[in-house]
């Protein structure tokens, strides 16, 4: 697919073009604007270029690199904070998040401040002063796997961090539908919010600067989401439909809604988090267009 659509603004794209003394250059950005006649992107130093669509000689997407992958990882990390932290070195410790594990896992983002063995240690040692599990969460593959393994770690379960331009969901969702029911975007969770969330209610839901809680539904709360917004990212979290409400399209509303309260606040991307078994969600967010940004492995210390 020809990756300079107006649908993939946001999306990282590698340009082959022809310059004004005819000779070929090459860039890599993130794409801002596309038009019938210009392209705008952004380079990784912050530099904007305008390029004629016609000298344009080849294009591609980009894939994440690793250290795109751990930065997203971090991103995350504050979009969904935890209650107490501390590095030691580039593992982020994190405890307090009220039975989430995506605020309860360690995160491991580089380097430790110690040898692996001995950061693994003194890791284990500060959950359980605070009476709470151990967890690492890894990019699938990270280095430190084999010795978590050789430690007594093992991996539990798996997640899939999917991404895309927030252009190409909305787009998609424009050309399948969906239904005409009224979305609520407040900026805390409600009451009723909560009660189809059905886990104890913590501060770290509403802790990001910048965040929204949709809904649908009068009477009954039939679906919520749960958006974040970080500079040119937005999360999407806690997307829920009560089960009587499936098949329904009420997870595109959802979605659209969220991703037009993103967009309004300068978002250009979107990122969201599935379980490797959650078949019935893959199968819905491949639908849309979101593409495998990277794996994330979570571990818990046995015995």
């Amino acid at each position: 697919m020809d990756p300079i659509r107006p649908e993939n603004v946001g999306a990282r794209v590698s340009l082959r073009y022809r310059r004004d003394d005819g000779g070929l250059a090459d860039v890599v950005g993130e794409l801002l604007a596309v038009d019938v006649d210009h392209l705008r992107l952004v380079r990784s130093d912050g530099r904007v270029e305008t390029l004629p669509l016609e000298r344009v000689l080849a294009a591609r997407s980009v894939s994440p690199s690793r250290r795109d992958v751990l930065a997203l990882e971090e991103l995350a990390g504050w979009l969904w904070p935890a209650a107490e932290e501390e590095w030691l070195g580039r593992w982020w410790l994190r405890a307090g998040g009220g039975g989430s594990w995506r605020a309860e896992a360690a995160r491991l983002l580089g380097e430790p401040d110690r040898e692996p063995t001995a950061a693994l240690a003194a890791l284990t040692a500060w959950y359980r002063e605070r009476q709470v599990a151990p967890r690492l969460r890894m990019v699938a593959g990270y280095r430190f796997e084999p010795i978590a393994a050789a430690a007594g770690w093992r991996r539990v379960e798996e997640s899939l961090v999917l991404f895309a331009p927030i252009a190409r969901i909305r787009s998609a969702i424009a050309r399948r539908g969906a239904p005409a029911m009224a979305v609520s975007v407040e900026a805390s969770p409600s009451e009723r919010w909560l009660a189809l969330y059905r886990r104890p209610p913590t501060a770290v839901l509403s802790a990001p600067s910048v965040v929204a809680f949709a809904s649908i539904g009068d009477a009954e709360v039939l679906a919520i989401g749960r958006g974040a917004v970080e500079g040119a990212w937005a999360e999407l979290a806690v997307i829920e439909v009560a089960e009587h409400a499936r098949r329904r399209g009420l997870a595109r509303a959802l979605i659209d809604a969220l991703l037009e309260w993103a967009q309004e606040r300068g978002a250009r991307r979107v990122y969201l988090e599935v379980g490797v078994d959650n078949v019935a969600a893959r199968r819905l967010y491949e639908m849309l267009g979101f593409d495998l940004h990277h794996e994330v492995g979570w571990w818990a210390l046995l015995g």
